[in-house]
């Protein structure tokens, strides 16, 4: 699997003395990358982005700034927030306002972080802390931890470790002024997904999906069918079976399903499950407007729903291209995936709200 962002953090710290993370911590209008969205900055190199050319060089500028203030310094934990008004301070035509996070690590902060906390299995944790100099991240994992934050802070983190509210980095701040609590999980919980086939579409798609937000379980009928162990994507898991209807029935509630075997009567049957069943996040189906047909008039006949029969997307990504090349088929229907993901966590953004009101 992809390592998370803490894994990543101290995987840099082994190779660099000192360096910083930059975070997101708000992002309006038309920002470049969303709440939570990171880069480490060492003195010559960096990892991940945060978006935006003028303003990710800026903000490299600034880290490697920050360098030079804390080898100067004895004191840990050292951080900085700044505003960037992306119109008026970088002439950006696109506009909007980001608020980034500074935070200097050395091999203090790196031997206090592991030496605090038991870094093993802490993927279901959340990580926080005040925006200020002096604050050593923190975990919490349990939502009866008594802690001594404000209170709205302290809500949401257990509704985030409880499940009723969706586990994304957050800033908060009460009063309004510089300093506030930033709260991020350790591990993103992705979309299941459950690809059936690996065909050379298949293959196409597992490749297209292995920097994406979904734990990809793929399956075919053996073992033969899928490429070499070595070029399997980080974040997929192969599964072998002679029954991926089954398998897909069993699925977490809410999973994804991409369904592209060699046969049609085994597309039919997965189809059949998932839509008797109906507990699927997204189902789409590889093939043509003529297939969607038959597979329509077959799946009334086994007396599944209109309605359930209608969440059926066939043909699949067929709204981004009409190119028949596994590459390209397999980049429009990541496209109509993520469209998918977005759409659904922006439905339980909204529900989450409305019971929390």
């Amino acid at each position: 699997m992809k390592d998370n962002w803490l894994q990543q953090l101290l995987r840099f710290a082994r190779t660099h003395g000192i360096f910083a993370r930059v975070t997101v911590l708000k992002s309006e209008g038309s920002a470049p990358r969303e709440v939570g969205a990171w880069m480490l900055v060492g003195v010559s190199d960096q990892i991940g982005t945060i978006g935006g050319g003028a303003l990710e060089l800026d903000a490299t500028r600034l880290a490697r700034k920050l360098f030079e203030n804390r080898v100067a310094s004895p004191d840990t934990w050292m951080r900085e927030v700044k505003d960037y008004p992306l119109g008026p301070s970088l002439g950006q035509c696109c506009g909007g306002f980001v608020k980034l996070l500074f935070e200097v690590f050395t091999a203090d902060e790196v031997n206090e972080l592991v030496a605090f906390h038991d870094l093993d299995g802490t993927e279901e944790f959340l990580v926080y802390r005040r925006v200020e100099n002096g604050e050593p991240l923190q975990f919490a994992g349990n939502r009866k931890e008594f802690h001594t934050w404000p209170f709205q802070i302290s809500k949401s983190m257990r509704e985030m470790l409880s499940g009723q509210r969706l586990r994304k980095a957050h800033f908060h701040n009460e009063t309004g002024g510089e300093f506030g609590w930033f709260v991020e999980p350790v591990e993103v919980r992705n979309i299941a997904l459950y690809l059936y086939g690996a065909g050379h579409v298949g293959q196409a798609v597992a490749r297209v999906l292995q920097d994406l937000e979904f734990r990809v379980k793929w399956l075919d009928f053996s073992m033969d069918r899928f490429p070499a162990r070595d070029t399997i994507p980080g974040n997929a898991e192969i599964i072998e079976t002679d029954q991926p209807h089954v398998v897909g029935q069993n699925a977490e509630i809410g999973a994804f399903h991409v369904v592209m075997t060699y046969s049609h009567s085994v597309d039919l049957a997965i189809c059949h499950a998932l839509l008797q069943k109906n507990q699927f996040g997204f189902l789409g189906l590889i093939g043509s407007k003529t297939k969607r047909q038959r597979f329509v008039k077959r799946l009334l006949e086994m007396n599944i729903d209109q309605k359930a029969i209608e969440r059926l997307v066939c043909p699949i990504g067929a709204n981004v291209t009409t190119g028949k090349q596994p590459n390209h088929i397999a980049i429009a229907i990541a496209a109509q995936l993520v469209e998918e993901m977005e759409l659904r966590e922006n439905e339980v953004a909204n529900s989450m709200g409305n019971v929390n009101r």
